[in-house]
């Protein structure tokens, strides 16, 4: 909106959020947290598949409209590289990412193989990101077309999944819903 309006003030508020944001809810591992509670000083969420999929598509869209030279670019392009970097390491052999990321026995969230794919391929193209990982983004897109039937609808996506403090909260989402963050990441990507 900052860059759209000529408004020096919006792309200031835009880059603090980001860079706020990305301190508080960025891992050590470079995976992001769902949320931060104020009250225990803590995250939770840490490595919701989908969560990963808007953080990636945001920090892309907060670089791609920051004016050359800007001082939030270093540490969003920063942070943007150490979650694809978590992205590609974490992706399955299928191509696709277990939600949370880090319990391999859940189930895998379609929707966020799509979101790392337009992610993944937009980062290199915008040239933020190094080509090493077009390849995860390869896989990534191979995985989107099997989540995706032959009428166009979308398979293996969860339903909305609110703040809660219970890691199992995540694992235990309710899968086989036609809702706009499955096709539109697909569509996206």
């Amino acid at each position: 909106l900052g860059e759209i309006a000529n408004d020096e003030r919006l792309v200031e508020a835009g880059a603090g959020q980001a860079l706020a944001l990305t301190a508080l809810l960025q891992q050590p591992d470079g995976l992001f947290a769902h949320f931060f509670l104020e009250r225990t000083g803590q995250t939770y969420g840490h490595g919701w598949g989908r969560g990963q999929g808007w953080a990636l598509l945001g920090l892309l869209d907060v670089l791609e409209h920051l004016p050359d030279g800007h001082p939030a670019q270093g540490p969003l392009r920063a942070a943007l590289v150490r979650l694809a970097e978590a992205l590609v390491a974490t992706q399955e052999p299928d191509g696709h990412w277990p939600t949370p990321i880090a319990d391999r026995a859940s189930f895998h969230e379609t929707s966020t193989a799509s979101f790392a794919a337009a992610g993944l391929a937009r980062g290199v193209a915008l040239g933020v990101l190094d080509a090493s990982v077009s390849a995860g983004a390869g896989k990534a897109w191979q995985a989107s077309l099997t989540s995706i039937r032959d009428d166009g609808s979308t398979v293996g996506v969860s339903a909305a999944l609110w703040a809660c403090t219970a890691p199992s909260h995540y694992a235990g989402a309710p899968v086989g819903f036609q809702v706009p963050w499955g096709a539109g990441p697909f569509l996206v990507a």
